[in-house]
């Protein structure tokens, strides 16, 4: 009869199994204890080995100098929460199972080289990273947050998806990757990633990603350490696709000795349909390199871009060795951009955009180009798509050369519009983007305004209350 009963109880709703439980974690407490607030475990792995879905870990202040990995799946609604309370740190975590949440804490002391502090494994989909400090405190090759691979590709099932990473604090690698993404659907947004030595800010691999709202920079060159510094790179190497993805309301700034972008596919066709829209681009080093397809800049702004090698703020090409037909920027569009004193200074035949002759179904119009003191660049005749075109002359047939267009302060990175700026109305309507930097509704007026402001009214030009300034 006991053997019915149990069987019974254990097919009922998840609600009624048990009530959701909170363990506690201190450095004064004994994994002999039960775990509660006035006996507490000692480790976070004794806590985590405790935790049923819906159950929180607490952990109070002080150095855990663990590895840490989870131990059970969580369930929708019923997620399994480590909590740091802000004022506990542990070495490494590594989140192996879904329905998991990661807050309130400090990840940093680990120094095994080729790791990350946070990793995201195979199959911890819906995971949830927020309000975490993840310092690689300049520790060689070891990266900030990162997906483990999937084990399929171009994309497997396995890679974790459809995870939340946001309002972190992401800030200390060296020589490698601050947020190294695969999987498919995962957010991340509203993150302060900073103050890198020789290292990139994202990886990006998996399908349909969104990188929103985020604070990217400073990267610093580091001698002696060789890796290839990008704000955000793919490559089709390692045989996995990237496609779909969605980079938006961004602010990337301070990049020295590399680059914007380098998107290759590397014989991969699943690399492709990239957009880039409403981001701050500035003080960046190199160009963005470009030989994927599909790839859409819509309404970003690009300031003293590429004033290193001297060339345009993006470059859209072919690959040279064989690749031809699987790696080309085909179908590249660049709209309602605003390219400023980016290239060699002083050069007016350089600091926009540059597309390799081969290359087809791609459209550049609605962009404002402009050097220093917002003076014209050498003019063409020709726009791009439409001939021979020169690559050393600017020509749309909508676009604007030179001429101030009455930001507000660009020394703050502050790009909105005043009153009579040109840039008013002067885009177009690019399908399914309806917000701007702020996420106010595009268009206020009778067409899409040029850059990442809508011009409003109502707003308060003279007041940065509303400025994403880069924090310190």
């Amino acid at each position: 009869m006991f053997s019915r009963i149990l069987a019974l109880v254990l097919l009922l709703p998840t609600p009624f199994l048990s009530k959701a439980a909170t363990f506690y974690v201190a450095k004064t407490g004994d994994d002999a204890n039960p775990g509660t607030q006035a006996q507490p475990f000692l480790t976070l792995k004794k806590g985590l080995t405790m935790a049923q879905p819906g159950d929180t870990l607490k952990i109070a202040a002080g150095e855990y100098p663990e590895i840490v990995a989870t131990v059970r799946n969580g369930e929708p609604g019923q997620y399994i929460t480590i909590d740091g309370q802000g004022t506990a740190n542990v070495h490494k975590l590594n989140l192996n199972h879904p329905y998991h949440r990661l807050i309130n804490i400090s990840v940093s002391g680990y120094t095994n080289r080729f790791t990350a502090l946070v990793t995201l494994g195979r199959n911890a989909h819906y995971s949830v990273v927020s309000n975490v400090l993840v310092d690689a405190a300049s520790a060689l090759d070891v990266a900030g947050i990162s997906w483990t691979s999937p084990g399929t590709r171009p994309f497997g099932a396995d890679a974790a998806s459809s995870c939340l990473i946001v309002s972190n604090r992401i800030t200390g690698t060296l020589a490698d990757t601050a947020i190294n993404i695969f999987g498919d659907n995962n957010l991340i947004e509203g993150n302060y990633v900073h103050d890198l030595g020789q290292s990139d800010f994202v990886r990006l691999w998996g399908r349909n990603n969104i990188i929103r709202a985020n604070t990217f920079t400073n990267i610093v060159l580091v001698p002696g350490v060789g890796n290839h510094i990008d704000f955000i790179q793919t490559f089709g190497e390692n045989g996995f696709g990237s496609l779909g993805h969605i980079i938006e309301n961004n602010l990337i700034t301070s990049i020295a000795g590399g680059q914007l972008s380098q998107l290759e596919t590397y014989m991969v066709p699943d690399i492709r349909d990239w957009t880039f829209r409403n981001n701050v681009f500035a003080n960046i080093a190199l160009q963005g390199s470009c030989t994927v397809p599909g790839i859409k800049y819509y309404n970003n702004v690009f300031y003293r871009c590429n004033l290193v090698n001297g060339g345009h703020a993006l470059n859209f090409g072919q690959r040279s060795y064989g690749e031809l037909g699987t790696s080309v920027a085909h179908g590249v569009e660049v709209k309602n951009n605003v390219f400023l004193d980016c290239g060699t200074p002083g050069a007016t035949n350089k600091g926009w955009y540059s597309f390799d002759v081969v290359l087809t179904n791609v459209v550049a119009d609605y962009n404002y180009v402009a050097k220093d003191n917002y003076s014209r660049m050498r003019a063409g005749s020709l726009a791009i798509g439409t001939g021979n075109h020169d690559n050393f002359k600017f020509y749309e047939p909508h676009g604007i050369n030179g001429g101030d267009p009455n930001f507000s302060l660009v020394s703050v990175l502050d790009f909105r519009l005043r009153p009579g700026s040109f840039l008013i109305d002067a885009g177009t309507s690019i399908t399914g983007l309806h917000q701007d930097f702020f996420g106010m509704t595009r268009p206020q007026g009778n067409n899409f305004d040029v850059g990442v402001h809508e011009f409003t009214k109502k707003q308060s030009i003279n007041s940065p209350g509303n400025l994403r300034f880069v924090q310190k």
